[in-house]
């Protein structure tokens, strides 16, 4: 994975777990803890405290796996919500809730996200000190709100809460966190996820032809001549999540039910430039760099063969997620129709 994508996927996580701690409003300094105890006090007294001191308003326990166990349970799956302290929401996986707030986004994935809990390619921790306190003694299934000061959301670890006060500025949130799986092997998550959306939508789980990724032929081609390097390959494609969300498209009509259409856009089929090898083959006038799943895809293909490639995140956006329309640990599927050769 490339380093722009491994920078963005943490500017990921801090987006979507840190959502409120862009400014500060709660620092390194006494008179940010006598401000947020005075507002604790006066709107939830009774908040339980978890260390190192977050408050726990809401909590409906789940009844499945209890997933305090990080090195059993690296990852999990969860909708999120932040608000300030004003109950303002920041940001949100609910996709009823933004519909209900207005602000709703056709372009925006909504629904659980998959987080790791561990440790990122520098050695670093993936969550903020608040939301794995957060998590520490929740079940799947669980529901839960909690009141995170601004000193809690870093991901360097204190000893103590008089140490966090000391060290980091931050802004103070509020969380609501639904816990949906706990997941031990995510490649093995993502496969079985990829297989099952096969079998359900086109009642068949091909052979893989590499680890995570499927190709089922839709229609035959109608020339049966290779292609070979330089060639120019146009092509038609639909790119969806496993939920049927359609997140970017070459044909317009497409877009427009989907409710991502951009007058802006030339929808029309767009060319590849073949390669000797799948991995070698680029998009458009400017060559620009592919998916792995979208180049496997295509690599088989004759003109006039539609098909559909679906593929684990590995050989997609991997644990980065794309913009707002592909969360991290996505599996994809694409639908592509060739529709000639220059």
């Amino acid at each position: 994975m490339t380093f722009r994508k491994t920078f963005f996927a943490l500017t990921m996580v801090a987006a979507l777990f840190s959502g409120c701690a862009k400014s500060s409003t709660s620092g390194k300094n006494d008179a940010a803890k006598r401000y947020f105890d005075a507002w604790l006090l006066t709107h939830y007294p009774d908040a339980k405290r978890v260390e190192p001191g977050i408050y726990i308003i809401e909590d409906e326990p789940g009844s499945g796996v209890s997933i305090s166990d990080m090195e059993t349970y690296p990852y999990i799956r969860a909708y999120y919500t932040s608000r300030d302290l004003q109950g303002n929401v920041k940001k949100t996986s609910v996709e009823s809730l933004a519909k209900q707030l207005g602000t709703y986004s056709e372009s925006t994935y909504y629904g659980p996200y998959v987080y790791f809990r561990g440790l990122d390619y520098l050695g670093e921790k993936n969550l903020e000190a608040g939301m794995e306190a957060l998590l520490s003694t929740m079940k799947v299934g669980g529901k839960r709100t909690v009141i995170v000061p601004g000193w809690l959301a870093t991901y360097s670890r204190y000893d103590t809460e008089e140490e966090y006060l000391a060290n980091v500025s931050g802004t103070d949130c509020i969380y609501t966190i639904e816990v949906t799986d706990a997941i031990p092997d995510i490649q093995k998550w993502e496969i079985a996820e990829a297989e099952n959306y096969m079998a359900k939508t086109y009642h068949n789980i091909p052979d893989s032809t590499g680890l995570g990724f499927y190709y089922l032929k839709i229609k035959d081609c109608v020339d049966t001549t290779s292609f070979k390097n330089g060639d120019k390959v146009y092509l038609n494609y639909t790119g969806r999540m496993l939920n049927g969300k359609v997140f970017d498209t070459t044909i317009a009509d497409t877009a427009k039910v989907h409710g991502i259409y951009k007058p802006s856009n030339t929808y029309e089929p767009t060319f590849v430039t073949w390669g000797d090898k799948y991995e070698e083959l680029t998009m458009g006038t400017s060559n620009s760099d592919v998916i792995d799943g979208f180049k496997k895809t295509i690599y088989g293909m004759k003109v006039g063969e539609k098909g559909a490639g679906v593929f684990i995140s590995d050989r997609g956006y991997g644990y980065s997620g794309s913009s707002s329309a592909i969360p991290p640990y996505a599996p994809l599927v694409f639908e592509i129709e060739i529709t000639k050769k220059d």
